[in-house]
């Protein structure tokens, strides 16, 4: 028995190849349409980062500022202007900005459409550690040149292991004696023999280790009587059970 022979359907092929024509053009086109996003972005990003289209022309610092020179700020934010608006490295400017010592927090942004502005709160120092390091009044250690150091602010001393201990006490006295309009606590060490020592208008006090709380009560009691012959007064002693010694 002869087989017939089979026969292509030629509508089916023109059909193929129309599709075929078609997915390739488009795929062309979207090819196209790529290249020229790429060039489009690579040129906007050129005109961006071209400094004589964007420069900086200010720089605005903003902040109360005693220790920290406009000059120190200057020289960290000046060499990276150069670089222009869009470039600026604003995270690495602040980052160099928060390492200087007198700095507790910064922020910078860019104000369209030249400005780079700067705002920087200065640490407010409440206290000395061991003669070598400020306090501010988060209890946070900051160290500054000692050239720089404010006078007349609250000394603390102890071990370095001692630190948060020494400050903590230091809030409970002073709070303890401006509650009671006393004067304020000029300095408190806490000694190798764990001792709580005070000084209050030139008065060493010491409120030894125990019973430290009914020993500062006793003080606050007795200061106002204390303070009326302050020029023979230099030192209270209250680690007695019962009063305490002057001398």
């Amino acid at each position: 028995m002869r087989t017939k022979p089979r026969y292509k359907n030629r509508k089916n092929t023109k059909q193929s190849q129309r599709l075929f024509w078609r997915f390739y053009t488009t795929m062309a086109f979207i090819l196209i349409l790529c290249g020229s996003t790429v060039v489009a972005v690579k040129e906007i990003w050129f005109v961006l980062h071209d400094t004589d289209s964007f420069p900086v022309a200010k720089v605005e610092v903003k902040g109360s500022l005693k220790h920290i020179p406009h000059a120190t700020i200057e020289q960290i934010i000046q060499p990276d202007v150069s670089v222009g608006f869009f470039a600026l490295p604003v995270a690495k400017l602040k980052s160099e900005l928060q390492a200087l010592p007198w700095v507790e927090s910064v922020t910078l942004h860019r104000s369209w459409p030249d400005r780079l502005v700067v705002n920087i709160q200065e640490q407010q120092p409440v206290a000395v550690w061991n003669h070598l390091a400020l306090v501010n009044a988060k209890g946070e250690l900051f160290v500054p040149a000692k050239s720089t150091f404010p006078k007349n602010l609250l000394q603390l001393s102890g071990s370095d292991a001692s630190f948060a201990e020494v400050f903590q006490m230091s809030q409970k006295i002073d709070s303890a004696l401006t509650g009671n309009r006393l004067p304020p606590l000029q300095q408190l060490q806490l000694t190798a023999q764990k001792d709580w020592q005070v000084q209050l208008s030139g008065v060493d006090v010491n409120l030894g280790q125990d019973h430290v709380d009914q020993h500062l009560q006793r003080l606050v009691n007795a200061f106002p009587q204390l303070q009326k012959d302050l020029s023979s007064v230099k030192y209270v002693d209250f680690r007695y059970s019962m009063g305490f010694a002057v001398s």
